[in-house]
Parts: structure tokens; C-alpha cells; sequence
């Protein structure tokens, strides 16, 4: 389980947080089963379609899911977080998700 949050005293209201993780790290996201973006103060999602290729045994790039396993996904209590503000491919990213938790968005 993954759960990020955001409360006065950790950000300044006007601060936004980015995550990055770097490349040798991303095969721990192959088993994150729930992610919690619950109050974030998010405003978009850009960037979360983005994730690395690979190149096959025969030299093809191949796309990889960035969270394959994932079930649960809580974007909840994000205001200002619309339909505009998630890119094209979001429901593409998740091919296990059971569930979606978006109040107030």
C-alpha cells in the first residue's frame, strides 16, 4: 500500500509535490496493490500515463502498465481534480482495478 498525503504543516498550501522515481525503481510499482491520493490537493494527473519501454529479446520497444496489480485507487477529496485533468490514457494504467474512490473531484 501506497499513501501519500499532504497536510499543512508537512507543504505550504501554495507548494505542489511532485513524485519521481527513478528507472531501477519502477518494478516495485508491478506489485502495489493500493495507492491513496486521498486530500492531495492534486490538480491533474499528467504524467501518471507516462512510464519507461523496454526493448524486447528481438530489439522492440514494449510498452509496460505502470501499475498492473493495482485494485484500489482513492483520489478522493481532490477538488480540483476534473475529467480535463486526467489524461487520455488513465483507464489503461490499471488493468486489475476493482476499485475507483473519486468524492469530491
Amino acid at each position: 500500500e501506497m499513501r501519500l498525503g499532504r497536510r499543512a504543516p508537512e507543504f505550504l498550501p501554495s507548494c505542489n509535490a511532485s513524485i519521481l522515481l527513478q528507472p531501477k525503481f519502477r518494478p516495485a510499482l508491478d506489485n502495489l496493490i493500493q495507492l491513496s491520493l486521498y486530500d492531495c490537493g492534486l490538480s491533474s494527473l499528467a504524467g501518471i500515463e507516462l512510464h519507461p519501454t523496454n526493448d524486447d529479446d528481438n530489439g522492440r520497444n514494449i510498452t509496460m502498465t505502470l501499475f498492473p496489480k493495482l485494485e484500489q485507487l482513492d483520489i478522493g477529496r481532490n477538488p480540483k481534480l476534473t475529467n480535463d485533468s486526467l489524461p487520455d490514457s488513465f483507464h489503461t494504467q490499471f488493468p486489475s482495478l476493482l476499485e475507483l474512490w473519486c468524492d469530491d473531484c
